[in-house]
């Protein structure tokens, strides 16, 4: 009795993982780059909208993240430990700013975005109001060939 229901256990395991479904395709948002999103993009709105989901990230990133391993560093550091005490207390807040940032400019979220702009063509109002802005600063740029 115990080897036909272990069996049958191996046999629904294995027909429920080879069995495919609908979904099947999951897309991992963390390896989309750049030109991925251009694909999606329609006109310079969404230009804009991956402009600032781009430049958001790369920006938290190297300004805000970066200063808190230098500051852990300092204070390991005899002589300088009072030095990183301080720092840690300015690179400590910014870190937090700078995760924050990054959870809120995720690909995902772009991804999301991108595609309800597509569909229906209207963009959250956040979205709207910072794309609006990226798009005026573009048209005060003077291009020089």
């Amino acid at each position: 009795m115990k080897k036909i229901s272990i069996l049958i256990l191996c046999v629904l395991i294995q027909l429920m993982s080879f069995s495919q479904t609908e979904n099947s395709e999951k897309i991992k948002f963390r390896k989309l780059a750049y030109q991925d999103f251009e694909k999606l993009s329609i006109n310079d709105t969404s230009d804009a909208v991956i402009d600032l989901f781009f430049d958001k990230k790369d920006n938290a990133i190297y300004t805000q993240i970066i200063l808190l391993p230098m500051s852990v560093v300092l204070i390991v550091i005899p002589p300088t430990h009072f030095i990183g005490i301080g720092s840690l207390g300015i690179s400590g807040p910014l870190f937090i700013n700078g995760s924050a940032t990054i959870i809120r400019y995720r690909k995902k979220k772009l991804y999301n975005v991108l595609l309800t702009y597509k569909e229906t063509g209207t963009l959250p109002k956040w979205a709207r109001k910072k794309a609006n802005r990226r798009l005026k600063n573009y048209e005060l740029l003077p291009i020089n060939y």
